[in-house]
């Protein structure tokens, strides 16, 4: 037991150099691995310029397409999923050539009598929409002269509102900030009523929009697109569809 006391020390201290040695061992090999130089391999022989770095031939260029009409089938397909209207176009060019049995100039000017007849009515739907740009228009031109210009101010005044002028007279009114703060009287009731109606109506597509009711440009979108099928029913109706609803105003 005693001489066991004895040489339990040693083995300790042997077994420490041995792992010692056997680390130093492993970091210069793994050092060694990578500050040794590495004889290059040319980039045109290597399995990544093969698969990677590859460079298309001069007969692979010549297949590059310019129009939709150079497309597959299938890329048309994606494509009209995403409501790209020339692949759309295109789509229902093929499908007047399958169920016409003609040529792609004819089933062109096919698809020109079918664009006439799906904007027949659309003088009437862009109505609501000229309305509005011409509102906005009007009132983000005419509401900074309304407030601060002191001669627009008078005007509209003796007008519309017939407020009395501040205790000073016009002598109180002598900048911008003095004409505003008199006109804020009967400005702020408008501007923020007309305000706060924007608001609601933004409010209300949004959750409209969350349960899938469709807000009135989709309605608009959609009855069109249900006229041009119901007049040309000899095609498939998703296709004219996807035409009618994507063809822009």
């Amino acid at each position: 037991v005693r001489s066991a006391k004895l040489l339990r020390p040693a083995f300790s201290q042997a077994g420490h150099r041995s792992s010692t040695l056997i680390g130093k061992s492993h970091h210069n090999v793994w050092a060694r691995s990578f500050l040794t130089p590495r004889k290059s391999v040319p980039l045109s022989s290597s399995l990544v310029s093969q698969r990677f770095l590859s460079v298309p031939t001069s007969k692979k260029a010549d297949e590059l397409p310019y129009d939709y009409k150079d497309l597959s089938n299938e890329t048309l397909f994606i494509l009209a999923r995403v409501k790209k209207h020339g692949a759309c176009k295109e789509r229902l060019r093929r499908e007047i050539m399958v169920v016409d049995k003609c040529s792609w100039e004819d089933a062109n000017i096919k698809v020109d009598e079918m664009d006439k007849a799906n904007d027949k009515y659309k003088h009437f739907a862009l109505l609501p929409y000229q309305a509005g740009i011409a509102l906005g228009v009007v009132s983000a031109a005419t509401c900074v002269p309304l407030v601060a210009h002191l001669d627009t101010a008078l005007w509209f005044n003796e007008v519309f509102v017939g407020e009395d002028l501040p205790d000073g007279g016009l002598d109180d009114l002598q900048n911008a900030w003095q004409v505003g703060s008199w006109t804020w009287n009967w400005m702020e009731p408008y501007l923020g009523t007309l305000s706060f109606a924007l608001l609601g109506l933004q409010f209300a597509r949004a959750q409209m929009e969350k349960i899938a009711l469709t807000p009135f440009t989709e309605w608009v979108l959609e009855r069109r697109a249900e006229r041009l099928v119901r007049e040309y029913p000899q095609y498939h109706k998703a296709i004219v569809k996807d035409f009618a609803r994507t063809d822009p105003w």
